[in-house]
């Protein structure tokens, strides 16, 4: 056999080495690629999804917490008497708080990923924003039912009446995925 036949055979193999590593360079990109489309598309339907249905929860969670301070403007007299109303109309709006968590916390983990789609970035954007505005009026609503709580038993207290438990509000999931919203905005 001539010494040029295997410097042929040589390079032949060298040119289906290559290309055979090229073969498979191109098919994990694509692979990937496909993969990356997969999970961008799952990811965006997860945003939106969850994107509308916390935002219906929203408006339930507002128009109770509405109805709720709409039941603060009493006189102490009648505290007593509305009490159970103002506490039932409380566990109506920590049902639609406990109704969002469960949107929240899939956008929370959906809205994490680089997302180069603007109208996901803005609905992320309003759900950061809406979380922790709901969280901060759910807290402030608290702590004006405990002031009325505190000034109706100092009302009270010469009047030999028992006196009503301050309302203890803290749900430590909904706090910790506040937490973690509020220090990324």
């Amino acid at each position: 056999m001539d010494k040029n036949f295997f410097i042929r055979l040589g390079i032949l193999f060298i040119l289906l080495g290559f290309i055979l590593i090229s073969i498979q360079e191109v098919s994990a990109y694509i692979k990937n690629y496909n993969e990356d489309v997969l999970m961008s598309q799952k990811i965006s339907s997860s945003i939106d999804f969850n994107y509308e249905s916390f935002q219906d929860s929203i408006i339930g969670y507002k128009k109770s917490l509405e109805d709720t301070y709409e039941l603060f403007d009493l006189y102490l007299d009648d505290f007593e008497v509305i009490n159970k109303k103002i506490l039932s109309q409380i566990e109506l709006v920590n049902h639609w708080l406990e109704k969002t968590y469960s949107y929240s916390f899939v956008l929370y983990d959906s809205c994490q990923y680089d997302l180069s789609n603007k109208l996901l970035k803005s609905k992320c954007n309003n759900f950061y924003l809406n979380y922790v505005g709901m969280i901060d009026s759910y807290k402030k609503m608290i702590n004006k039912y405990n002031d009325i709580v505190s000034l109706y038993n100092h009302y009270i207290s010469d009047s030999g009446k028992s006196s009503i438990s301050l309302y203890d509000s803290y749900n430590q999931d909904l706090y910790l995925l506040y937490k973690h919203i509020y220090t990324i905005k």
